[in-house]
């Protein structure tokens, strides 16, 4: 008998096996695959602007639209809500909501996020946005902190972990 081998991979993506590659664009910057694996996010950045195409994998239709910022763009990061109904744009410290589905603005401006760190997506609730700033955690649907004197936290199995 043979020896059984297990081989570790980390950090693996896996795409559907028979994705049309050429619904991509070929000078993106940028591709993210939302997590319900439905659709791709591509973006081409010029300058000031970002120029966003959503791909639908389902359907295969694509739909484009930019956002254009106040200053020059070196780079940025996204971060998907659990339903990928919505996802966080970090530009730059500039912080945008960006509905995809939206038949309105698909990018909206979030000046409440300025200045603050550990930006996360309630799990079960994508309306809900948790974030730290001065030392307290926030919640986009209440004024008042929900935590104080936090220096770190994270988000599992809905409860909210936390250092002090």
């Amino acid at each position: 008998m043979g020896k059984k081998e297990v081989t570790k991979l980390e950090n693996i993506v896996l795409f559907k096996q028979k994705i049309l590659f050429d619904l991509l664009e070929s000078d993106s910057d940028y591709i993210s695959l939302a997590p319900n694996n439905n659709m791709i996010l591509s973006s081409l950045i010029q300058k000031n602007n970002i120029n966003f195409t959503i791909i639908d994998l389902v359907s295969l239709q694509k739909e484009s639209f930019s956002l254009a910022t106040s200053k020059k763009i070196n780079s940025w990061k996204i971060q998907w809500s659990n339903d990928s109904s919505k996802a966080l744009l970090d530009i730059g410290n500039d912080y945008f909501i960006l509905e995809p589905f939206s038949s309105a603005d698909k990018t909206i401006y979030q000046p409440l996020f300025k200045n603050t760190k550990e930006i996360y997506f309630n799990p079960q609730n994508s309306d809900e946005t948790f974030f730290l700033k001065n030392g307290s955690i926030y919640s986009t649907l209440r004024e008042d902190p929900i935590l104080n004197n936090v220096i770190s936290y994270q988000i599992a199995n809905q409860r909210i972990n936390w250092f002090s």
